[in-house]
């Protein structure tokens, strides 16, 4: 199993995204990285999170 890394709450990927752009988070959990990703795309932009649990809950 590869490990996963908060980067975009780390910082390492802040200002890696536009406005307009379309952003997906895999293993999106609670969605954290989702909402910082949200406010740099903007209005025009999308953040699609998508994560997996056991129950599907």
């Amino acid at each position: 199993m590869m490990p996963q890394f908060p980067l975009i709450s780390a910082g390492l990927l802040r200002n890696a995204f536009s406005t307009g752009d379309t952003v997906i988070d895999s293993g999106s959990g609670a969605g954290n990285d989702c909402f910082i990703a949200r406010k740099e795309t903007g209005e025009t932009g999308k953040v699609i999170g998508i994560d997996y649990t056991r129950n599907g809950r």
